[in-house]
């Protein structure tokens, strides 16, 4: 249940990253589909998927070269998708579960929206 309250969390920030360069989770998923789940343990996807991110980020503010950063963005993002879904299948949950209780739990923690004073003091 951690893993995919946090698998849950990370879609959530891929999906942000998507509409960072105007692309949605299913444009992300198409790309990924043809490309080989991960075998590795659930670390090492882990790593692979960190490393890719900081790619991702790295690219989405190139903003000077803005076709190559949606590109190298794009690229990466398929790949974190396909890391998603790795782990997703060594523990036995489908993305779109994760998705749907990310979403049941957000909707709990902020019924009236989300609210980012009410976020920073969750932490404090």
């Amino acid at each position: 249940p951690r893993m995919t309250e946090e698998l849950g969390d990370v879609i959530w920030y891929v999906a942000e990253a998507c509409a960072g360069i105007d692309k949605s989770i299913e444009d992300i998923d198409a790309l990924s589909k043809n490309g080989e789940l991960c075998n590795n343990s659930i670390e090492v996807c882990a790593v692979q998927m960190v490393r890719m991110a900081c790619d991702a980020f790295f690219a989405i503010n190139r903003l000077e070269v803005r076709d190559y950063a949606t590109i190298v963005a794009t690229r990466r993002l398929g790949e974190i998708w396909l890391m998603i879904r790795s782990i997703c299948n060594h523990v036995g949950v489908h993305p779109e579960t994760v998705m749907s209780e990310n979403v049941k739990k957000l909707s709990k923690r902020y019924p009236k929206g989300f609210d980012a004073e009410r976020s920073n003091k969750r932490y404090e």
